[in-house]
C-alpha cells in the first residue's frame, strides 16, 4: 500500500542510498553549485527557459514522489529519473552558459557540468563491471540451480506439454522451458499477498485455467524457489481454496521435488486428460493418486 506525505518525505533518502544514485547525487551538486554563485544567468535568461526549468524540476520532484509511495522501494525505481534529472542539468547549463560571464567561469561550468553529471554516474561503472565478473563466472553453477532442476523435471514428466502454470514466483520456468504459461499472470505475488484487488487477481487467474486447460500446473512456493517474504507453506496453491479444488478434480500429482535445503518440495500436477492422451490409467477424482515420483535431494539421491 501507500505511504503517507511524512512518510514519504522520510523516506526519501532511499534515493541517494544505492550506487544507482549517481544522476541523483550529480544533479544535486551541479545545482548546487550553480545556486552558491548566484544562479548565474537566471535573472537575464528567457522566461520560456526560466519557465522549462521549473516545469523540469516539477518533473523530478512528482517523479520521486510516485518512486517514494509504494510500501517497497526498489532501486532500479532509479532508472525513471534519468530523464527528468537530464532536462534539469541541460537547462541550468543553458542558462548559466548564455549568462554573460568571464570566459574562465565559463570553463569552469563545462567542467562543473561534466564531473557532476558524467564523472559522478563513471565512477559505478568499476564496480558494475567487476559484479559482471562475478556473473559470468557464475554460469559454471547455472545447470545446478533449482530452476534448472525443475525444468528438466518438468520436461521429464510432460515433455511435450502447450500450456503451463506456475503459482509462486518462477517465471524463468516459463522461458527456460519454452512453455507459454496459460494465465496472464507470470508471477501470483498479488494473488498470494492479501489486497483488496486479491480476489478479482483470483478469479481471473482461475478463469485463465479452466479456459486454456494447460497441461501442467506448478506448486512452487517451495523451499529453493524465489518466496517473497513471510511465504511459507501456507501460501502454497492450498490457499486459494477454488483453484485447488479445480486442480483435485482434473489434475494428479505425479512428482515431488526437493530444490532447496528443506524438506518443502516443489510440485508438479499433471492434467488427468493429458495423462489419458498418454495411455495412462487414471483414477477417478478423489481415488487413489498416481504413484508420486521419489523426492530427491539436490544431490540427486532418492
Amino acid at each position: 500500500g501507500g505511504l503517507s506525505i511524512i512518510s514519504k518525505a522520510a523516506r526519501a533518502f532511499h534515493l541517494f542510498e544505492p550506487r544507482s544514485s549517481a544522476m541523483v547525487w550529480g544533479l544535486v551538486f551541479f545545482a548546487a553549485g550553480w545556486w552558491w554563485l548566484g544562479m548565474p544567468g537566471w535573472k537575464s535568461a528567457n522566461p520560456a527557459a526560466r519557465k522549462f526549468l521549473l516545469v523540469s524540476a516539477l518533473f523530478v520532484a512528482s517523479t520521486a514522489l510516485a518512486m517514494l509511495t509504494p510500501g517497497i522501494f526498489f532501486p532500479h525505481y532509479l532508472l525513471l529519473l534519468l530523464q527528468p534529472t537530464s532536462l534539469v542539468a541541460a537547462c541550468i547549463l543553458g542558462i548559466w552558459g548564455a549568462s554573460r560571464q568571464p570566459v574562465v567561469w565559463a570553463r569552469y561550468t563545462g567542467v562543473l557540468f561534466g564531473v557532476c553529471m558524467l564523472g559522478i554516474p563513471l565512477a559505478g561503472v568499476i564496480p558494475a563491471v567487476r559484479d559482471a565478473g562475478k556473473l559470468y563466472q557464475l554460469r559454471k553453477s547455472v545447470g545446478s540451480t533449482p530452476a534448472r532442476e525443475i525444468v528438466r523435471e518438468i520436461k521429464s514428466i510432460s515433455p511435450d506439454a502447450k500450456r503451463m502454470a506456475v503459482w509462486g514466483w518462477m517465471p524463468s520456468l516459463y522461458v527456460q522451458t519454452g512453455i507459454p504459461p496459460a494465465t496472464r499472470h507470470a508471477i501470483c505475488h498479488f494473488l498470494i499477498e492479501p489486497s483488496p484487488a486479491r480476489a478479482h487477481l483470483r478469479a481471473s487467474f482461475l478463469a485463465d485455467i479452466r479456459r486454456e486447460k494447460p497441461e501442467l500446473i506448478i506448486d512452487a512456493v517451495a523451499a529453493g524457489c524465489f518466496c517473497w517474504s513471510g511465504w511459507d507453506s501456507t501460501k502454497r496453491l492450498h490457499s486459494f481454496p477454488e483453484l485447488d479444488a479445480y486442480v483435485k478434480q482434473n489434475y494428479l500429482l505425479v512428482s515431488e521435488k526437493n530444490v532447496g535445503d528443506e524438506d518443502d518440495p516443489v510440485r508438479f500436477y499433471v492434467s488427468r486428460e493429458y495423462l489419458l492422451s498418454k495411455g495412462k490409467s487414471v483414477p477417478p477424482p478423489g481415488g487413489a493418486r498416481l504413484p508420486v515420483i521419489p523426492q530427491r535431494t539436490r544431490d540427486g539421491s532418492d
